[in-house]
C-alpha cells in the first residue's frame, strides 16, 4: 500500500527541479500549468475565456494612461476604437512599412516610427504632424535704405498660426552692405498653416534677433537695428527623428533609434518641456544592440536591449542584467515599478529584480505584449508570447 503524501503549502511553477522531487517537506509545485491561474495565496483557478469581438489585423494597440481613448494602426490608416467595437479613420497616410511606438504626455499621445513619421494625436482625437520642419535658406541682395554698413545675417523659422509652436532654423545667410543700404529677402520659404519668422543680426553681430513675420515670399527689410531684441532659440533644432522607441523622462520626450548597420542604439532627448524640437547632435546615451524596452518613471529610465538591461538615474547609467528583453511592448508601469517581460522572465524595476528565475524558466519569447490586468480582485501581470521558443534552463 502506497503511503500517503501530506500536501500543507502550494509553491505554484516550478520547473527548475526534478518532476520526481515536485512535493517535498510538505510543499508543492507544479511543473505545467496551462488554462489556470496561480495567486500569491497558492490557489488555482481555471483562466477566463475570451470572445473575440473583431477580426481586424492591427499592426498596433494605443491605449491612454485612462483607459477612455484607444487606437489601432490597420495597414496605413489610423483607426480610432468606438465603444462598439467599430472603427473610425482619424489619419489614413500612415506609413506601411513602418514599426510605430507611442508615449502619453499632458493626455496627447506622440506617435513615431522607424522611418520617421511622427503625430501627435489630441484629446478629441484630432491629428497633427510631431514638430514643423526646417525651412530653406533664404537669399539676400543688397537695395537703397538705411542700414549702416557692415555684415548681416538672415535665417527664419516656421510659426504654426493654431498654437504657435516654432520650428528649427537652417544656417543664417549672410550679406555685407554698403552704407544705406537695404535687405532684400527673397526665397522666404512658406508652409500651410504657419507664418514664417525673419531672424536677423545687428549690424556685424553673431546673434540673430526676431525682426518680422510674413506670409510672403520677398520683403525689403531696412531696420531700425536697434529693434532687434528677441534672440533666436530654435537655430539648429529639428523635429524628432526616426525611432524605434518613445519616452518621457526628466521633462523630455526621450527616442531611441537602431542602427542596424552598426547594431548600435542612440537615444535622443527633446528640448526640456519642448517636445517639437530636438537636438541631434547631442545624445542622451549609445548603447550596443536594440533598444526593445524605453520606460521613462519619475526617478529613472528603465533600457532593455536585446542583450543588456539597464537603469538610468541622475547619478548615472548602470547595467543592471547581462541578459535582455524580446522585442514588443511588455513594460506596464504598477505603482512606483514597472513590470517587463525579459529573456528570462518577469523582471521589474527600479530595484531590478527578476520574479521567476528563482523558480521557473519561461520560454522568451520573439516578441512580447505585456499588460496589468485586474480579475477576482487580483492584479495580474499577463504577457502574450509570439512563437514562445525554448525556456533557457528548465529541468
Amino acid at each position: 500500500m502506497t503511503n500517503p503524501v501530506s500536501i500543507n503549502r502550494f509553491l505554484g511553477l516550478r520547473n527548475r527541479v526534478d518532476t520526481l522531487r515536485t512535493v517535498k517537506d510538505g510543499a508543492m509545485g507544479l511543473t505545467q500549468a496551462d488554462n489556470i491561474y496561480l495567486d500569491d495565496e497558492q490557489k488555482i483557478q481555471f483562466a477566463e475565456g475570451f470572445t473575440r469581438n473583431s477580426t481586424t489585423v492591427a499592426r498596433e494597440l494605443i491605449c491612454s494612461k485612462d483607459e477612455q481613448r484607444a487606437m489601432m494602426i490597420v495597414g496605413a490608416q489610423l483607426e480610432r476604437l468606438n465603444d462598439d467595437m467599430t472603427l473610425t479613420t482619424i489619419a489614413a497616410d500612415l506609413d506601411e512599412t513602418a514599426e510605430y511606438d507611442y508615449c502619453e504626455v499632458n493626455e496627447d499621445i506622440y506617435l513615431i516610427s522607424d522611418t520617421g513619421d511622427a503625430r501627435v494625436v489630441g484629446t478629441d482625437f484630432s491629428v497633427r504632424q510631431w514638430g514643423l520642419p526646417i525651412p530653406d535658406q533664404v537669399d539676400l541682395r543688397q537695395t537703397s535704405g538705411y542700414l549702416p554698413a557692415g555684415r548681416y545675417q538672415v535665417t527664419c523659422t516656421f510659426v504654426s498660426t493654431t498654437d504657435g509652436r516654432e520650428s528649427g532654423a537652417p544656417l543664417s545667410t549672410v550679406l555685407e552692405v554698403d552704407a544705406d543700404s537695404g535687405l532684400i529677402i527673397s526665397d522666404i520659404p512658406t508652409i500651410a498653416g504657419t507664418k514664417t519668422r525673419v531672424y536677423i543680426s545687428s549690424t556685424n553681430g553673431d546673434t540673430l534677433y526676431r525682426a518680422f513675420e510674413t506670409t510672403q515670399t520677398t520683403v525689403v527689410w531696412n531696420g531700425p537695428v536697434d529693434e532687434l531684441v528677441d534672440p533666436l532659440r530654435t537655430q539648429f533644432l529639428r523635429p524628432p527623428p526616426a525611432a524605434d522607441r518613445v519616452t518621457y523622462y526628466a521633462g523630455q520626450l526621450i527616442l531611441s533609434y537602431w542602427d542596424a548597420h552598426r547594431n548600435i542604439s542612440v537615444l535622443y532627448g527633446s528640448q526640456p518641456l519642448g517636445f517639437e524640437l530636438f537636438d541631434t547632435l547631442k545624445h542622451v546615451n549609445v548603447l550596443p544592440g536594440r533598444v526593445h524596452v524605453l520606460h521613462g518613471m519619475k526617478d529613472y529610465l528603465l533600457i532593455g536591449t536585446d542583450s543588456e538591461i539597464y537603469i538610468l538615474t541622475a547619478e548615472g547609467l548602470e547595467k543592471v542584467a547581462d541578459y535582455g528583453v524580446p522585442k514588443g511592448k511588455s513594460d506596464v508601469e504598477y505603482g512606483k515599478q514597472v513590470y517587463f517581460w525579459s529573456n528570462r522572465g518577469v523582471c521589474r524595476a527600479a530595484p531590478f529584480e527578476n520574479l521567476t528565475e528563482g523558480d521557473v524558466s519561461l520560454p522568451p519569447g520573439t516578441d512580447v505584449f505585456g499588460a496589468m490586468m485586474e480579475s477576482g480582485g487580483v492584479k495580474k501581470y499577463v504577457a502574450l508570447l509570439n512563437d514562445t521558443g525554448t525556456a533557457r534552463d528548465a529541468y
